[in-house]
C-alpha cells in the first residue's frame, strides 16, 4: 500500500521510531516485521479443528490487510510491510492507545475499514484474552467509541473511510455466510474461521483457517538459479513451511 486517498505514508524516521517503540513497550517485544497473525488454508489435515473446537466464521473480504493504530489523538494505519500511514482522523481522548486488526476495502466508490480483532485496548495489551473477549472490545470501539471520539481534521470536508465492526457468527452457520456472499457489494474471496477460545498470536501462522472456492485458490512458486546457464529450479511453496521441487 502506498500513500492513498485516505492516508499518507510516514517517512519521517523519528515519528516511525516513536510509533514502533510505543508498540514494543506495550507488547514488551522487539518489533521484527508485521506483528499480525496469519491464517492457514483449510484442508483435510486440519478440518477436525472445526469439528472439535468453537469457531466464529465471517466472509473473507478481498481488501488490504492493515491495522488501525490510535495514539496521541492520531489515527494511523499499519501495514504488512511494517509501514505507518497517517489518516485525517483525530481521536478526542489524548491518553489512550488502541490497536486493531482489520482490512480496508472499497464498496461502490467508498472506502471502509472492517475491525475484526483487538490487540491493544485503552493502552493495555489484550492479546492473551480469548477471541470472544477481544471481539467484544472491537465491537465496543467501532460502535460506541468511534461515534463519540473520532473527528476529522478541520481542513478536511468529509470522512475518507468509515470504520465498521465486522460481524461474526458461530461456524456451524457457515452456510448462511456463504449464501450472504451473493448479496455483498464488495469483493470476496472465501471464508475465515477464527477460534473462539484462543489468544492472539503475534507473527505466527495460527489455527485461524481460511477457505477459498477452487476458482480462487493460488499456488506460490520460487525460482532459483542453478550452476547451468539458462537452467532454473522451480519450487512450489506450501503452507507447511516445506517446498516441493519440480
Amino acid at each position: 500500500m502506498k500513500s492513498t486517498d485516505f492516508a499518507k505514508l510516514i517517512i519521517n524516521e523519528k515519528i516511525v521510531s516513536l510509533l514502533t517503540e510505543n508498540l514494543e513497550n506495550l507488547f514488551n517485544i522487539e518489533l521484527d516485521g508485521f506483528i499480525g497473525s496469519h491464517p492457514i488454508g483449510l484442508n483435510l489435515d486440519n478440518k477436525d479443528l472445526l469439528l472439535e473446537n468453537n469457531y466464529y466464521v465471517c466472509e473473507k473480504t478481498d481488501g488490504i490487510r492493515v491495522m488501525l493504530y490510535v495514539t496521541n489523538q492520531c489515527v494511523y494505519l499499519y501495514d504488512r510491510l511494517n509501514r505507518f500511514y497517517l489518516t485525517d482522523y483525530r481521536f478526542k481522548d489524548k491518553t489512550k492507545t488502541y490497536l486493531f486488526d482489520g482490512e480496508m476495502f472499497k464498496e461502490e466508490e467508498k472506502y471502509y475499514y472492517y475491525i475484526f480483532d483487538t490487540l491493544i485496548f485503552e493502552s493495555k495489551s489484550v492479546i492473551d484474552f480469548t477471541f470472544d473477549v477481544r471481539l467484544g472490545y472491537a465491537k465496543y470501539f467501532a460502535m460506541k467509541l468511534v461515534p463519540l471520539n473520532i473527528l476529522v481534521k478541520k481542513d478536511v470536508e468529509f470522512f475518507k473511510f468509515n470504520i465498521l465492526f465486522k460481524q461474526m457468527i458461530r461456524s456451524y452457520y457457515f452456510d448462511y455466510v456463504l449464501k450472504s456472499i451473493l448479496k455483498l457489494k464488495h469483493e470476496n474471496d472465501g471464508l475465515i474461521f477464527t477460534p473462539v477460545n484462543e489468544p492472539y498470536e503475534l507473527y505466527t501462522q495460527t489455527n485461524i483457517l481460511k477457505w477459498k472456492p477452487p476458482s480462487l485458490n493460488t499456488l506460490d512458486f520460487l525460482v532459483e538459479e542453478t550452476e547451468y546457464k539458462g537452467i532454473y529450479k522451480l519450487y512450489g511453496l506450501l503452507e507447511r513451511e516445506t517446498s516441493s521441487e519440480i
